[in-house]
């Protein structure tokens, strides 16, 4: 009978193959997530776009006879509908595949309550970890993006819409509130719940046999890297680490569900909800008058109050229109009410970093050497190259396309 090795070189070598074999197949899920993404959604897009330029075609003898407005709201009803089902089929597959393929090596965390006063101050952090890790990335996408660079999504590049959240792109593109809700239920709580199966539930389970920490790191990292852009990616991994201790100490995946849903809710629906009720038209007066009401006091503060009466006249004819006068209301609570969020999560995240450190000191963290068994080794090498080659492609090609509009 062969000798049972149980040297620290031999559990090291096993440790390594346990998260390699689980990072290849979560890379394989992905490959096929986009693949599917590709060729199901793009087709979506190019009907559509042909659609419509052949009916806003003059020469076309149909058009003559065709509402352009109503058939368009028709229209980018029906694709965007069609894209983000096609979102959460391709999610769904790749969670099924991803699922099938470690069933046999999924252990849940250890159930445990968590207060409702927690609940409330982790949600809280979320707002504020997600609101400057936002600006990170934005910072860092500005570096390598040559100016005047319009991004756009690579997996649909050729004919897809300039950068925004989807939720922007959702509710400008059609004014049926019918259309609006149908969109939230599939973005707001469809996709949420779809990406926590995944890099929460599936992947925490498959990773903390061996520590606490390396399971949160995978977890909060592969869900920024899957957003595949700089942009999302900090404030995705930022939330990622709320979301994923959450679930790791509580073992509980209604929690991070819960967080998810909301933060989309108010970070991307309300707010662009808010623009929509405000309507451009009233944005772009708002933002000149105060632009005035800026110039003013700072050219001349002997004229504050003639500035400030130019001001409240503005404010006044809004009255005249009261859909105008309350979007524009809406719009700033909303603008202002995220920003006391953001707030108010940055000083609890301070706060209770201490206690955080703490609890997570009582946690299985695992042996000295885990993270490093975790972070290198053939699957998560795997890992790496999609997310290189994922982002080399998406920037590179809107610098190129940026690039190529200067030159002509």
């Amino acid at each position: 009978m062969d000798k049972l090795d149980f040297s620290p070189e031999k559990i090291k070598e096993q440790k390594k193959n346990y998260y390699a074999s689980f990072l290849w197949k979560l890379t394989v899920a992905l490959i096929i997530i986009m693949l599917l993404q590709f060729i199901i959604i793009n087709p979506v897009i190019i009907i559509s776009r042909l659609l419509l330029e052949t009916i806003a075609n003059p020469s076309n003898a149909v058009s003559n006879n065709l509402d352009y407005s109503t058939v368009n709201n028709i229209l980018s009803t029906v694709s965007s509908v069609l894209q983000l089902i096609g979102l959460m089929f391709t999610d769904g597959i790749g969670a099924w595949f991803l699922y099938s393929m470690t069933k046999e090596t999924s252990r849940a965390p250890q159930k445990r309550n968590m207060p409702f006063g927690y609940w409330i101050v982790a949600f809280l952090i979320c707002f504020g970890l997600g609101g400057i890790f936002m600006l990170v990335g934005n910072i860092a996408e500005s570096i390598v993006l040559l100016p005047g660079t319009t991004l756009r999504n690579m997996l649909y590049y050729p004919l897809a819409s300039s950068s925004g959240s989807i939720a922007e792109n959702i509710i400008y593109a059609n004014d049926s509130w019918l259309y609006f809700l149908t969109q939230v239920l599939i973005a707001g709580f469809g996709i949420p719940v779809l990406e926590e199966f995944i890099f929460r539930k599936l992947v925490i389970d498959n990773t903390s046999k061996y520590g606490f920490g390396a399971a949160v790191m995978i977890s909060a990292f592969s869900f920024g890297a899957f957003h595949f852009n700089l942009r999302q990616f900090f404030y995705a991994f930022a939330l990622g680490m709320v979301f994923a201790y959450v679930y790791a100490f509580t073992g509980n995946i209604r929690y991070s569900i819960a967080f998810h849903i909301g933060y989309n809710m108010y970070s991307s629906f309300v707010i662009a909800l808010a623009k929509k009720l405000a309507t451009q038209e009233a944005l772009e007066s708002l933002s000149e008058s105060a632009k005035l009401l800026g110039e003013n006091l700072k050219s001349d503060p002997g004229m504050a109050m003639n500035a400030f009466y130019g001001f409240y006249e503005y404010i006044q004819s809004l009255a005249e229109k009261p859909v105008s006068l309350f979007g524009i209301s809406f719009y700033v609570f909303a603008r202002l009410f995220a920003f006391l969020l953001m707030f108010t999560g940055i000083v609890l995240f301070l706060v209770f970093l201490r206690k955080a450190i703490k609890v997570r000191s009582q946690m299985p963290m695992g042996e000295k050497g885990t993270k490093r068994c975790a972070a290198f080794n053939y699957g998560a090498a795997m890992f790496y190259v999609l997310v290189g080659i994922v982002f080399f492609a998406y920037y590179f090609m809107a610098n190129i396309s940026a690039f190529w509009g200067h030159r002509h």
